[in-house]
């Protein structure tokens, strides 16, 4: 690592690590750590370097920075829709003290954590896939993605192919004896679900898994 971004790949290392998120809300929250915990003249000298290596990059050259060999950072903002560029911008104007990611953007990265984990736990077969489609369905809008995206549009169709079938908390309002009779058709449905859907589950955590 050359001298004009060691601190930096600093920020990145040690900060932007496997388990970021579980320490903060979102990767603003880490630069604002990174801020207050670090020193003064090392959070200058890393807005510095940050700012000649945008003058200098290109998105390709930023990926190999960010991701190339060694992994300098374990966070990837471009599921959330920012571009590398986009981000460093981002990370400059927090080091100098900028105010922190916007609401809209903070509920959009919730809302692609939490349909990340929906989509995990159908594909680890922990979650029902019927439940899942629903709920992914409702996150549509808040994950902002565009009105036709195919995976979404998928979690839709299985929505209204079995919005007749009571799963989840609809379960508990049926007596035990009619969801029984109801099970074999609701299995049924399920395998279909699991089958139509499966990869548009596993495009959401490939899509959106660098939100949490």
């Amino acid at each position: 690592m050359s001298a004009d971004t060691r601190h930096a790949a600093h920020l990145f290392r040690a900060y932007f690590h496997e388990d970021c998120l579980d320490d903060d809300p979102d990767w603003a929250s880490v630069v604002i750590r990174y801020r207050t915990s670090e020193a003064f003249e090392i959070v200058r000298q890393t807005q510095v370097e940050l700012v000649a290596l945008l003058e200098r990059s290109t998105e390709v050259d930023l990926e190999s920075f960010l991701f190339g060999p060694g992994w300098m950072s374990c966070y990837d903002p471009r599921p959330e829709g920012l571009t590398l560029r986009d981000w460093l911008a981002e990370i400059i104007h927090l080091l100098a003290g900028g105010s922190a990611v916007s609401p809209v953007r903070a509920e959009i990265s919730r809302s692609r954590r939490e349909a990340v984990q929906i989509a995990r736990r159908v594909l680890t077969e922990e979650g029902d896939p019927i439940l899942a489609a629903r709920e992914l369905a409702a996150l549509r809008f808040s994950v902002d993605v565009p009105q036709d995206d195919p995976d979404f549009a998928c979690f839709t169709a299985i929505d209204s192919e079995t919005d007749a079938f009571p799963v989840g908390q609809q379960g508990k309002l049926w007596s035990p004896r009619s969801l029984a009779a109801l099970e074999p058709e609701i299995a049924q449905a399920r395998t279909r679900a699991l089958a139509v859907g499966r990869e548009a589950f596993q495009s959401v955590v490939r899509r959106f898994s660098g939100a949490g």
